[in-house]
């Protein structure tokens, strides 16, 4: 969540919003996907065993980024 937090405070200052916005709908764009995408496991991501399934910690990997984002970017909702 730290890192999170380190993300979301670049992006209040202005530094690398546009990379952020972008990462950020790319996530989003995963839950479009029938299962998870492995590139969201790994030790470095917190989740090291990949799930076949979608379950709640790989919806909330894919969305917690966007929805950090929205009370700052409100334009962010019509992705």
């Amino acid at each position: 969540m730290r890192a999170l937090q380190s993300v979301y405070e670049l992006y209040e200052k202005g530094q690398q919003r546009k990379v952020i916005e972008e990462y950020a709908i790319f996530y989003l764009g995963f839950l479009r996907l029938p299962n998870p995408p492995e590139v969201i496991f790994g030790e470095d991501r917190g989740r090291p065993i990949v799930a076949k399934d979608w379950n709640e910690n790989c919806v909330k990997a894919c969305l917690y980024l966007y929805l950090s984002l929205l009370p700052i970017n409100e334009t962010l909702i019509h992705e």
